[in-house]
Order: C-alpha cells, then structure tokens, then sequence
C-alpha cells in the first residue's frame, strides 16, 4: 500500500496485489482511492483485476467454436500463449453531503441496534434481527 499526495487538496491510497499459482497463472489486483486530506473523504475509486492463464491448443479451439474472436483473450506472454482477461471498475463520489442537516437525518445506532452490556454484543432489532453484527474496534 502507498500513500500519495496528488495536490494541496487530494491524496491517493494505492494497492496491488500479485498471485501466482501453478508455474505461470497470474491474479493481480490494482486499487487507487483518491480522497481530499481535509475531511479524507473518497472522490473516485478505481479497481483493475486482470487475470492469465496458459491457453493450450485445445482451449483456443473451443473459444472460437463459441463465436468469440480469441485475439481480444490471446496473448504471447514470455513467448507462451495465455488467456488474459481484464476487468476495470471506478466510481464517482460526486454527491456525498456531509452538512449538519444530512447528519441529523441518520438514525441513531439504538434504533436499529441492541447492546447486552453482560455480554458486550450486540443484535439488531427489527428487519435487521437477522444480521450478523460483528465488531471492529
């Protein structure tokens, strides 16, 4: 993980993640949370997931019985052919209202929320009955 600042106002959490399995499968993850250093609220987040693995003959033959075009998921890696896929995600924090009047609008955590001092845990009441409440701190 790295911390960068991008300007006076803006900072960005980086991350990458790299799995290998077998001799030359890869899963690799890269994650960019840009937030502003005043509040360190998010602004944008962005996730590439890319995955590869080796393509036999076999394989590639089945791709283009199903109608794809295995140049879009073939590609000569370190001299082998691979499937490689990739996926990428961002999302936009445009509209987050963070005013006094937005704040007041939260219930409160005892709405919804039950505390067993004895037993320290708590339980939700009501449609959230069922779920599981885990604590973080």
């Amino acid at each position: 993980m790295k911390r960068t600042e991008t300007d006076h106002h803006l900072a960005k959490l980086s991350f990458e993640t790299k799995e290998v399995t077998g001799r030359s499968a890869v899963i690799s993850t890269r994650g960019d949370l840009l937030f502003t250093e005043k509040d360190h609220l998010p602004r944008q987040m962005d996730i590439e997931m890319r995955m590869q693995q080796p393509a036999s003959a076999e394989m590639i033959e089945q791709i283009k019985s199903q109608g794809v075009d295995e140049r879009k998921l073939v590609q000569l890696v370190n001299g082998q052919q691979c499937l490689v896929r990739m996926q990428r995600m961002t999302v936009l924090y445009n509209s987050i209202d963070n005013t006094k009047q937005k704040a007041m609008q939260m219930p409160l955590w005892q709405t919804i929320l039950d505390f067993d001092a004895v037993s320290q845990n708590y339980s939700g009441k009501g449609v959230y009955a069922e779920y599981a409440i885990t604590k973080t701190y």
